[in-house]
């Protein structure tokens, strides 16, 4: 969630630049931009918390699905994996009846005429989706759901991940060295850069660059060496009483 919240704050800083970009050009002005990731997170709910405000109750939390959205979620194909629909306006409804599930009766269905009435029937309107998708391959849904435009996820595991084409495609992986000579596979950095810095990609040894980093802190050779050094060892242990 940390991840999510961080990319959802880029976009409100990149939205935010723009905006000022744009003023600046009718006004001749700069602005001063501050965005804090707990204001975005309050802006990111301000559905759930409209419906509080003006209704005083908000929906209850929906996992993978929407709480106010139906159809929108992980439907199950036949080969066992989970497409993550987003039905968003009736338009993609209807394409989707039409064109994925290729069942136009249900849009002659009073219980599915709407997006409200698709949340007060969910479990039918899930039941429904869900039969259709369960006699079709991964590939016939995504298939489906590309052509008739509407929004889709394919909601992978860990596995999916590491032969996904488009990590492949942008070097998501990338070979590193460790300290004792050997490497490895490792995820690349998200900051695409270049040229890359010289010397490649290699693990540091543990307290490789210690006497480096404390000198950039400005201690000195001898604050430096009390440090690095253990203390001596006492011959009375810290934890003796003195003798009487």
């Amino acid at each position: 969630m940390t991840a999510d919240l961080r990319g959802i704050r880029v976009i409100a800083v990149e939205q935010a630049v723009a905006a000022a970009l744009y003023a600046r050009e009718r006004t001749g002005l700069g602005r001063r931009i501050d965005v804090a990731l707990f204001d975005v997170l309050l802006e990111w709910m301000s559905p759930l918390l409209l419906a509080e405000m003006h209704s005083g109750s908000a929906p209850r939390p929906a996992g993978l699905r929407h709480a106010s959205i139906a159809p929108y979620g992980p439907y199950t194909t036949a080969d066992g994996k989970d497409v993550l629909i987003a039905v968003q306006n009736e338009g993609q409804w209807s394409r989707l009846c039409r064109t994925v599930l290729r069942a136009p009766a249900l849009l002659e269905d009073p219980a599915f005429a709407s997006n409200s009435a698709r949340v007060r029937h969910r479990e039918r309107t899930e039941r429904a989706v869900q039969a259709r998708l369960i006699t079709l391959s991964t590939a016939e849904v995504t298939d489906r759901l590309e052509r008739a435009d509407v929004p889709y996820a394919r909601l992978n595991q860990i596995t999916d991940v590491l032969a996904h084409p488009q990590a492949e495609a942008t070097g998501r992986w990338s070979q590193a060295t460790l300290p004792d000579g050997r490497t490895v596979r490792v995820v690349t950095s998200a900051l695409h850069r270049d040229p890359e810095p010289p010397g490649g990609r290699r693990v540091p040894g543990l307290g490789e660059h210690t006497a480096q980093v404390l000198r950039e802190l400005g201690l000195s050779e001898g604050e430096m060496a009390g440090v690095l050094e253990p203390p001596a060892e006492s011959g009375t242990p810290p934890s003796a009483a003195p003798a009487r």
